[in-house]
């Protein structure tokens, strides 16, 4: 695939991240992707995106659910809370790292260390495959539901260096599946860039290749957590 250009520098979204049977990822690979809060630096399984394994009594008695527990009822994340009194669902990925969920979607994770809680805060996860992590995306201005060609822009990053601004992100894959009530697609990218920089975030151009025109079918990024529906705006605004 041949790699987007960019076409504006804009405000770069950053994460604090449906149905009843969440719409799939369609992959080209036998690989299971993994999740992330953190476009990789802590993964989990796919599966606890929306499968939590414990209730709020359940994990409080746990190990892991004692220690936050006590930190946000008597320790220090007592006066700040940061959302965590909205959870109704945790998953524990190991004894360093929990997940809180509402209404069966990840958005919110623990840091832990040991006996006591390290950090918290919001997440919203994204899928890790073979080097390459899930990234948002939105139809174009214009799209047309007529077509079976539908041009996206993927958020993405570029670095102003002293020889100018260096795309650094590349998108290097898009997975589409088609359904009769529905398409679903996952954008995948990778970063290269080697030091420091000033980021910019910036929107790189592509677009999705239907076997038949969109029609009336329902729109998906299912690269995010839960899937992200994004034909909700009318045709020839912006997205």
């Amino acid at each position: 695939m041949k790699s987007s250009i960019m076409v504006a520098v804009t405000v770069l979204l950053v994460a604090g991240c449906g149905s009843s049977s969440p719409p799939g990822v369609g992959t080209s690979t036998s690989t299971e992707p993994q999740a992330s809060c953190d476009r990789g630096t802590t993964t989990f399984p796919q599966s606890l995106l929306y499968e939590p394994q414990y209730t709020p009594e359940e994990f409080a008695a746990t190990p892991e659910g004692k220690i936050v527990t006590e930190f946000f009822t008597n320790g220090d994340g007592a006066e700040e809370d940061a959302g965590y009194s909205t959870v109704d669902a945790f998953s524990v990925v190991s004894p360093s790292l929990v997940l809180g969920y509402q209404d069966d979607a990840i958005v919110f994770s623990l840091d832990l260390d040991g006996d006591r809680v390290r950090g918290w805060g919001g997440c919203r996860p994204s899928l890790l495959l073979n080097g390459s992590v899930s990234t948002r995306w939105t139809p174009a201005v214009g799209w047309d539901r007529t077509s079976n060609v539908i041009p996206i822009k993927v958020e993405g990053g570029a670095c102003s260096t002293e020889n100018g601004v260096e795309i650094v992100t590349e998108i290097v894959g898009i997975d589409v599946t088609e359904n009769t009530d529905s398409v679903e697609a996952v954008v995948w990218t990778q970063e290269h860039f080697e030091g420091l920089c000033a980021g910019l975030g910036i929107r790189l151009d592509d677009q999705l290749t239907l076997a038949e025109p969109l029609g009336d079918r329902a729109l998906y990024d299912t690269g995010q957590s839960p899937p992200l529906r994004v034909d909700r705006p009318a045709a020839g605004s912006t997205p």
